[in-house]
């Protein structure tokens, strides 16, 4: 790992590629993160936390990603970014081929895991060819222990993947609430693309269950599912 954000200390990484990232012991192959890290103009690629979390970065504090792009990295959950219990702003970036190869339909997330979210925001982004294996959902994102209000717009989500298993899937995203019994969380979703995103079980571009998802002014195109 090239860094850890601690506790009450803020970082600002600017026009860095970092690479070649690998974890045995520990997640978040290339960056930690537990109060607040931004990256404006970053590359982020080619990493592997191995059977941990995170094959780029794992947060537990505030995540802001600008204008920046992750690429071919591994986790067992969250191929590229791995987030609990925290804040996450995603503007004009690019998540593509990162996998997500965990055997459980707790894993999930081939770009982006997230539980237990205070905020999420993602604005103008494209996520590509990002995939889960196994038992796991949510092909380019994984949203569980919803409880708070999270957005996506003006964004892109084109050949996405995702196995899982009976009634798990979403070949973008996979969103549950907290409970089985009450409907949790709220997912906004507008003016966004999905398109030719898949799922071996349910929801070729969407999964949602015990939550909200309220979807407008978007195009959903050639997405597939045994359903059809």
């Amino acid at each position: 790992r090239i860094l850890y954000v601690g506790e009450d200390a803020s970082v600002v990484l600017r026009n860095l590629i970092m690479i070649n990232g690998a974890s045995v012991d520990e997640s978040g192959a290339l960056l930690g993160n537990s109060n607040e890290l931004t990256l404006i103009n970053c590359t982020l690629s080619d990493s592997s936390a191995g059977k941990n979390n995170g094959g780029a970065i794992y947060n537990v504090g505030k995540l802001t990603i600008i204008n920046s792009t992750f690429a071919n990295n591994v986790a067992e959950v969250g191929g590229a970014v791995y987030n609990d219990l925290a804040e996450l702003i995603i503007i004009n970036s690019t998540f593509e081929n990162n996998i997500a190869n965990g055997d459980s339909d707790n894993h999930g997330g081939g770009a982006i895991f997230a539980q237990r979210m205070t905020s999420l925001s993602i604005d103008n982004s494209t996520f590509i060819d990002n995939d889960v294996s196994g038992e796991s959902s949510g092909g380019a994102i994984f949203i569980s222990f919803a409880d708070a209000e999270y957005t996506i717009t003006n964004s892109r989500f084109i050949a996405n993947h995702a196995e899982g298993k009976a009634n798990t899937g979403g070949g973008a995203i996979y969103m549950v609430g907290t409970s089985n019994y009450e409907r949790k969380g709220k997912l906004s979703i507008s003016n966004t693309l999905f398109e030719e995103n898949t799922a071996d079980t349910c929801g070729a571009a969407i999964y949602a269950r015990a939550t909200t998802v309220d979807v407008s002014n978007s195009v959903i195109f050639a997405n597939k599912d045994p359903s059809g």
